[in-house]
């Protein structure tokens, strides 16, 4: 009876033993991810996919993406243009056409030569004359390269190139005539001869300086003078009188101040040339603004012959500041024996 006993016990203790090595063994499976069932929440269960694949592909990039987000990219640093070689730019840049220099110019204008380009531009560039410096204030010099006509007219235009991380860019341009060049406070100013059109190449009426910012692409005005040439009040009485021995007396009028001409009317004024077959001049400047003359008039009598007669005085002159030119404003001539 004993051993029957025991021999049972140690059946229930086998029993036992292995009942509790199944649960261990199913609990380290699960654990595991073994083949238990498929995940009922999670990212997984959307996608009928095991739940533990899905943080790898979900949870990592969302993991790693704000902060590669966060990482700024850099600029490529910004070269000063100083140290460009502007040769290089100025023969690579696609809205400039550089073709063969004409002939009968010095070889120390080099050998490129603009015949037509941005804004009117044309000439020799001048590589030794550029000039530096901030014209739009956002903290960086941009350059302004002269062009030369070969010529009396001298500097006609001008380049303004700003710097870039990509290199230097074409961003203004602007032509005019016998340009002289500076930069003052963070502007462009170009000092520029001004001609009513009847002067000779050498000796314009005025000049004009003109101040400019670089705002976007453009070189905008900022402030303008204008200025009479010394010596202008002279010239502008020889080419009245000129006028006058030639006929043209619609044209001379033009040269009258606005006061002269309204006390003057035209038809009362050109009537008293009617007799007029000539008029010389001797002109010298006296002061500022003011002329002498000594005048012979050839003039009909009324036989039909000619006489001469002599008048002397003087002229003050005006400068109008809108047409640019010196007007006779205010005479003081009287006949002399």
């Amino acid at each position: 009876m004993r051993r029957r006993s025991r021999g049972s016990w140690n059946s229930v203790q086998r029993r036992a033993v292995q009942a509790f090595a199944m649960i261990l063994a199913a609990a380290i499976l699960a654990a595991c991810g073994g083949s238990g069932p498929a995940a009922t929440t999670g990212p997984g269960a959307a996608r009928g996919t095991p739940g533990v694949a899905s943080p790898v592909t979900s949870v990592l990039p969302l993991i790693a993406t704000p902060t590669l987000a966060a990482t700024p990219t850099a600029s490529p640093p910004t070269a000063s243009l100083r140290d460009v070689d502007w040769r290089a730019v100025l023969t690579g840049d696609p809205a400039l056409d550089f073709g063969a220099a004409p002939s009968g110019f010095p070889d120390e204008l080099g050998d490129l030569y603009l015949p037509d380009g941005p804004g009117g531009v044309y000439g020799f560039p001048a590589l030794d004359e550029i000039r530096y410096g901030d014209l739009d204030g956002d903290g960086q010099e941009d350059a302004v390269i002269p062009f030369h006509s070969g010529g009396t007219a001298g500097a006609i235009g001008v380049l303004v190139y700003r710097a870039t991380p990509d290199g230097p860019r074409l961003a203004a341009a602007q032509s005019a005539y016998k340009m002289e060049i500076r930069l003052d406070g963070g502007e462009l100013v170009l000092r520029t001869a001004a001609y009513a059109g009847w002067e000779p190449n050498c000796c314009p009426s005025a000049w004009v300086e003109t101040r400019y910012r670089l705002s976007g692409d453009a070189l905008v005005p900022t402030a303008e003078q204008v200025e009479p040439v010394q010596g202008g009040e002279l010239r502008t009485v020889e080419h009245f009188y000129g006028l006058l021995d030639a006929g043209d007396y619609a044209a001379a009028y033009t040269f009258l101040s606005p006061a002269f001409q309204a006390a003057n009317p035209y038809d009362a004024w050109v009537a008293g040339f009617q007799n007029t077959e000539r008029v010389i001049a001797y002109v010298a400047q006296s002061e500022p603004s003011r002329v002498t003359v000594n005048l012979e008039a050839h003039e009909r009598d009324p036989a039909g012959d000619t006489r001469v007669r002599h008048f002397s005085g003087t002229w003050d002159l005006i400068f109008d500041t809108t047409r640019r030119q010196w007007l006779l404003d205010r005479a003081e001539i009287r006949e002399v024996e």
